[in-house]
């Protein structure tokens, strides 16, 4: 059986820099190609405001899609600190050719809007990939919360994260 997981980790005071960011993607990275070793890894930039926009739009069109494609794409290893400062939006995606089933595990920042929050989303992750992500990823602290992943936040939304993430 396949599980997933959508959670956020929310700064109380500040934002996430590079370092902070870029050690989680190492993590996750990690804990990924440890269960899927044929997963690929990408880091996907939005670096101008006309693809950061298009990027935020949820129906498919010709001109959506061709806005999409102007994205910057990076290896981790070619993700710096410099494409870091000029993106407005970051997403790590991992995904695995390998299996026929629409496996993915994302970690992004949106830097332009909301750049004290990372996003953590799975979909078809097997279920102890999902608890070690929880586990590792999921949980409070004194300088971190934890939301329900989803872009607004709300006393709702914070609530019905934290009960997804101590199941």
């Amino acid at each position: 059986m396949r599980n997933g997981f959508r959670f956020s980790r929310d700064k109380w005071f500040g934002w996430f820099t590079f370092p902070g960011f870029f050690e989680t993607a190492q993590a996750l990275t990690q804990l990924v190609k440890s269960a899927r070793p044929t997963a690929t890894v990408e880091v996907i930039t939005c670096e101008d405001f006309e693809t950061y926009r298009y990027a935020n739009i949820s129906f498919d069109c010709d001109e959506v899609n061709a806005a999409l494609e102007k994205r910057k794409h990076y290896s981790l290893e070619n993700f710096t600190k410099d494409v870091w400062k000029r993106s407005k939006d970051v997403q790590l995606t991992l995904k695995d050719p390998a299996d026929p089933n629409p496996f993915m595990v994302t970690l992004s920042c949106d830097r332009y809007c909301d750049s004290g929050r990372l996003m953590f989303y799975g979909q078809e992750v097997d279920p102890k990939t999902c608890e070690e992500a929880r586990a590792l990823f999921g949980r409070a602290n004194l300088g971190h919360d934890i939301g329900n992943g989803f872009p607004k936040r709300s006393n709702f939304n914070f609530e019905f994260g934290r009960r997804l993430l101590s199941r």
